[in-house]
């Protein structure tokens, strides 16, 4: 097969790597599916399989902003997907937009709709501290600015994000990194 790698640590310790073409995920209460990009490592001796996912920082990262681009009214497990993606704490996010903690918990467990200046504000947070972990997802200021966040959406409305990691160019330092995109 072409996505297996046999590799051996020692003798005893013999084990087959192979890329997933799809793996199903949920982070922080958020589903994605990321192809052709997850190792599946499954020892030999004793059957126990490890998967590693490359670069989270920047999956999570790219999740986020994808998610920050579909003008639905987040939910509350969303909001917290988008804090945490960040690596911010609710305090701060909650000093950052001038409400008290409780109201950021408030959002995140779905006691409180958040509201949409508040909506919008806390995409405008995640752009500004997300947009360089995650170059290759295409996103702009103006598209949030412009944006008419629908509040309406069904309760068994589920977003399912799809990603594979790409070959990317920084356009700075024209180096070339492993960076997520939305998968066609």
């Amino acid at each position: 097969m072409a996505n297996e790698i046999m590799q051996s640590n020692s003798v005893s310790e013999l084990s087959k790597i192979r890329k997933l073409p799809s793996y199903e995920t949920t982070m922080f209460g958020v589903k994605l599916i990321i192809n052709n990009s997850v190792l599946m490592e499954k020892c030999l001796e004793t059957g126990e399989e490890t998967i590693t996912i490359p670069n989270t920082r920047g999956l999570l990262a790219a999740a986020a902003l994808t998610r920050i681009k579909i003008p639905l009214r987040l939910e509350g497990k969303e909001i917290k997907f988008i804090r945490k993606a960040m690596k911010a704490a609710a305090k701060r996010i909650a000093a950052i937009m001038e409400v008290k903690v409780e109201t950021v918990s408030r959002w995140e467990n779905g006691k409180q709709l958040i509201g949409p200046s508040n909506e919008k504000l806390f995409r405008f947070i995640a752009y500004y501290e997300l947009v360089d972990v995650a170059p290759a997802i295409e996103i702009k200021h103006e598209d949030i600015a412009e944006m008419r966040i629908t509040s309406v959406r069904m309760p068994e409305e589920n977003i399912i994000l799809s990603f594979e990691l790409v070959n990317f160019m920084k356009k700075e330092d024209k180096q070339v990194y492993e960076e997520y995109k939305l998968a066609a």
